[in-house]
């Protein structure tokens, strides 16, 4: 009787990296909920989470900072491995002073893809890691449409505050829309 020898593998297991594990497993994650601040519409300024959960029934949660009025997807990051409790912080505001409510996802998916259409269509392109965070929604082909208004007084509005390098956005703007066509607001950042 022969005894075949298996052959072993030298090559080490490979662990995703918590970026790589988003963009391949994170639109097959169950969706649980969106959240938004309550004052999104009144001030342009949306803070929407994005919660679906692992097997594990830990969370991931998207967090994309949107501005209507002139950038779009201004900021976003995820976090992996979240146990209750940290998304009740999250959603509660305890960390921030900034509660935020439940809302249909198609809501949130809407103003997430609709600010960064508004500002590429102005020039300004989608923070660099919504490459990541985009499998956190689905396509954008899938999501059905909800008119969400973008701009204040229907032009492109950019507030910033002092320390902001806003340069690269005027330039956009001056050549898009041309100068005099967009409002811009300094915001004196003293409490």
């Amino acid at each position: 009787m022969s005894k075949k020898k298996k052959k072993v593998s030298n090559s080490p297991v490979q662990v995703l990296s918590p970026s790589n594990y988003i963009i391949k497993f994170g639109r097959s994650l169950n969706l649980e909920a969106c959240y938004i601040n309550e004052d999104w519409y009144q001030n342009g300024m949306a803070n929407i989470v994005v919660i679906r959960s692992k097997k594990s029934k830990k969370k991931v949660a998207g967090v994309y900072l949107v501005d209507l009025y002139c950038r779009g997807l201004k900021d976003v990051f995820f976090r992996m491995d979240l146990p209750d409790f940290e998304i009740e912080d999250m959603i509660s505001g305890i960390r921030s002073g900034n509660p935020l409510i439940e809302i249909v996802p198609d809501l949130a998916f809407n103003i997430i893809y609709g600010g960064i259409d508004y500002a590429e269509d102005l020039g300004i392109s989608p923070h660099k890691d919504f490459s990541i965070c985009e499998y956190l929604l689905p396509p954008v082909e899938e999501v059905p449409y909800i008119d969400v208004v973008f701009g204040l007084n229907n032009r492109p509005t950019l507030f910033a505050g002092p320390t902001e390098n806003i340069s690269k956005v005027i330039n956009s703007l001056n050549k898009t829309v041309g100068l005099g066509n967009y409002d811009f607001h300094l915001i004196d950042g003293s409490v």
